[in-house]
């Protein structure tokens, strides 16, 4: 394995333009060459991952075959061996009868404001939802930090919020242009 250099390491100052053209060269190599092995590497896998899924496939087959077996006899036997336990052990393996999150389900073709609407009605506003936040988006529009309203000017300090937009420098890499791959290469990653 070859040792490179960790980014944090102290880094020498660069003052003039030559230099920082030279380190921008020298990383776009390092770039290049990172960017040529991982391709390289993607192909490889890609090739021992078909491999794979040719002999895992059959096998994949059978499990589930077997899996929906052992469901379905355990759906027709669910009064008789999943009533006191819900186990169902061999020395192989168990069928295990789980119960999943309860979730509350609209019948037919009722609508959601109707049943809020009949919710009211009834007084049970306790099981109606009204979520109040603040819109973002509107507020960055306010560029100059100042909203307006009927009760008067304010600065978005007053509101105790405040525009943050950070910034970061970013190192673009000319890329090298692909070359073709060898016709065996090309055939073989299909």
């Amino acid at each position: 394995m070859t040792e490179v250099a960790s980014p944090t390491s102290t880094l020498p100052r660069l003052v003039l333009n030559e230099q920082v053209e030279l380190e921008i060269k020298l990383a776009a190599g390092f770039y290049n060459e990172r960017a040529r092995l991982e391709a390289e590497r993607e192909i490889a896998l890609e090739k021992v991952r078909e491999q794979y899924e040719e002999l895992i496939a059959p096998v994949s087959i059978a499990y589930e075959t077997c899996e929906a077996r052992c469901m379905s006899w355990a759906s027709r036997n669910r009064k008789t061996h999943f009533a006191a336990t819900k186990v169902f052990e061999t020395q192989y393996g168990s069928i295990i009868l789980r119960k999943g999150q309860p979730k509350l389900v609209i019948i037919g073709k009722a609508k959601v404001a109707d049943i809020v609407k009949k919710l009211k009605e009834l007084k049970l506003s306790d099981f109606v939802r009204t979520k109040e936040t603040i819109d973002r988006q509107a507020l960055l529009k306010k560029r100059d930090g100042v909203v307006v309203s009927e009760c008067g000017e304010f600065n978005l300090d007053d509101l105790g919020l405040r525009v943050s937009q950070p910034e970061r420098f970013k190192l673009s890499i000319v890329q090298e242009p692909k070359t073709a791959m060898p016709a065996t290469e090309t055939a073989g990653a299909k």
